[in-house]
């Protein structure tokens, strides 16, 4: 074997490794898939060139129609794109307002809710307070029976009071012994009356037996407080006549009055000018003004 041939042969030898290299570099195989797919857009590009070439003038014509017409619909649809845009714009602030008043409802929703929750346990406080106030009137019912019973007890009482009244005055008209005993005390506790005293006794006293005039001293009682009076003060002389009468026969504790005078109405009414010296004038007066009257002591 020659030089040449030794060259030829090492030459093929380096040929097919790099042959080889070159097919197992990922970049060859992507250079070759690239070079495989310009080959058939190339082709592709070829064979449309030879359809349009072989297309007519009038078909052309109708193609270049049809794109135009695509064209206007792609910028109708454009502008309506645009449009649903705004619209969607507008609808979006719409929504956001919605939702502000969503909002608002919410929280005046949540107020009625407290609102009514309010007006629950207001309205239980008004159930328990119209129970309440149906117990009041059922027992303002038994109150008023009760105080109807008592004031029909109280008209007896007070008929039965009026009638012991009119039987103790009866009894004291025929004990003329001891109407005698008040005429002899001293003298000078039978000061006359003036016409001014008999008035006033007159509009303090009330004559009826049946003592009807609350508002009034029973004429019984004052005598008969005129008469222990002058049993137990006036049969002697050392008593000054000066004084008001009203000194002994106001004093509570002296037990000249009856149990239903209180002691406030004597207190009030018992005019202070009468004096201890009016004593008998006005025993016998009140006597007088009550057989007149009702005839007692006749």
């Amino acid at each position: 074997m020659t030089t040449t041939d030794n060259i030829t042969l090492l030459y093929k030898n380096y040929e097919d490794q790099f042959m080889e290299t070159m097919r197992n570099n990922p970049l060859v195989i992507i250079l070759q898939k690239q070079a495989l797919e310009i080959e058939r857009l190339s082709k592709q590009t070829n064979d449309m060139e030879i359809k349009f070439g072989s297309l007519k003038e009038t078909e052309l014509c109708t193609l270049k129609q049809r794109i135009g017409e695509l064209e206007e619909n792609l910028l109708r649809r454009k502008n309506e794109n645009e449009k649903h845009k705004s619209e969607i714009k507008f609808l979006k602030q719409e929504n956001k307002g919605l939702k502000n008043q969503i909002t608002y409802i919410t929280k005046d929703i949540i107020k009625l809710q407290n609102t009514a929750k309010e007006f629950n346990e207001q309205k239980k406080c008004i159930n328990q307070m119209e129970s309440q106030i149906q117990q009041n009137e059922e027992d303002n019912i038994s109150l008023e029976i009760r105080v109807n019973k008592l004031e029909r007890v109280q008209e007896i009482w007070n008929k039965a009071a009026a009638k012991y009244e009119t039987i103790k005055m009866k009894k004291a008209s025929t004990d003329t012994k001891r109407f005698k005993k008040i005429c002899e005390i001293h003298e000078k506790y039978k000061i006359s009356l003036i016409p001014e005293l008999k008035e006033k006794i007159l509009s303090i006293i009330d004559l009826d037996p049946s003592y009807t005039q609350k508002q009034l001293l029973p004429a019984y009682s004052f005598f008969k407080a005129l008469k222990q009076f002058s049993d137990q003060y006036l049969q002697q002389d050392d008593l000054n006549e000066n004084q008001s009468l009203s000194i002994y026969l106001c004093n509570p504790a002296l037990n000249f009055w009856p149990e239903n005078v209180p002691e406030k109405l004597f207190k009030d009414l018992f005019p202070n000018n009468l004096k201890v010296a009016h004593t008998f004038a006005t025993y016998d007066f009140i006597i007088e003004q009550a057989s007149r009257t009702h005839g007692f002591f006749t």
